[in-house]
């Protein structure tokens, strides 16, 4: 009817339309964030699951870790990319000098500066573009790239040296390794890297890959890193299909640990005698840093 008025609300109605109002004025609740705990458990329970794989990855780790600005190529990059320098006061100078730093993000405290991780790019940083990019407020050293190469390796040292999971590998072919039987259970998910500690990766019991005389660090032929490696899980004698993981990086350590340095770890792991040393350090969340660092230094020399 023309004209006429509403029947009053009841006193129902009303608080159900307040609770409405209420609903639409609250915040929409945010995603729940996946705890380092709860990707653990992912891990033990569901090893096949994205999450498993993902906590697993270093690649994962690198491109998730924080961005910042290189400050040669004036782009943000993922920072397991680049190279952090930290500032410090130099005593004999009275100036503020730059220094590489590695760690976590929340051990590295004051601010950083950031270069892509590439020997080409420091040096070209080093000859021009520091002046400019550190605004005359630090002093860039010389052989800062010798200091870089040197963090880098010491960090990656450290990391194997303290390998929560490793395994010894048998080459049986050019770019192809062997696990031993009782080591099977340890490697169900596949290898993050190869490290070859003693002798080249074709085998030569000397140390360099060309069968001549040992060399010292940085001197070996070959790339650092090789991306091309398999390892196999049971061997052709066997009636079972053996499991071969593909594209696993392989990593000659004379490129980038002394003689000294490998003849501690070979100690370490009880090995005498100056036969080939090869170890697989296999997918799991406590090896993706040991993983990353050793990237790192192929990013390095790449």
């Amino acid at each position: 009817m023309r004209g006429a008025s509403l029947p009053p609300a009841s006193p129902k109605g009303n608080s159900q339309i307040a609770s409405l109002v209420r609903q639409w004025l609250q915040k929409p609740a945010g995603k729940v964030a996946v705890t380092p705990a709860q990707l653990k458990k992912h891990e033990k329970h569901q090893p096949e699951s994205l999450e498993a794989r993902m906590v697993a990855s270093p690649y994962a780790a690198i491109l998730a870790s924080p961005i910042r600005q290189c400050l040669f190529y004036r782009r943000a990059f993922p920072s397991k990319l680049l190279i952090r320098f930290g500032a410090g006061y130099h005593p004999k100078t009275k100036q503020n000098w730059a220094f590489p730093t590695v760690g976590k993000p929340h051990e590295m405290t004051g601010k950083g500066y950031y270069v892509k991780l590439c020997k080409r790019v420091l040096e070209l940083f080093g000859a021009k573009g520091h002046d400019a990019a550190f605004r005359g407020e630090v002093t860039y050293p010389l052989g800062m790239v010798h200091q870089v190469e040197k963090t880098i390796n010491q960090q990656a040292l450290g990391l194997f040296r303290d390998r929560f999971l490793s395994v010894p590998l048998t080459l049986v072919a050019p770019q192809r390794w062997e696990v031993a039987e009782k080591d099977y259970s340890k490697v169900e998910r596949g290898f993050q890297c190869i490290v070859v500690v003693r002798g080249g990766r074709n085998g030569s019991e000397s140390g360099d890959e060309s069968g001549g005389e040992g060399k010292d660090r940085g001197e070996s032929s070959g790339e650092c890193c090789e991306l091309n490696h398999k390892v196999v899980l049971g061997s052709s004698a066997s009636s079972e299909t053996p499991r071969i993981f593909q594209n696993v990086p392989c990593y000659d350590s004379q490129r980038f640990w002394s003689e000294e340095e490998r003849d501690v770890i070979c100690k370490e792991l009880d090995i005498t005698g100056k036969y080939m040393v090869a170890i697989g350090i296999p997918k799991h969340s406590n090896t993706v840093e040991l993983a990353v660092a050793l990237w790192r230094i192929g990013l390095f020399h790449s």
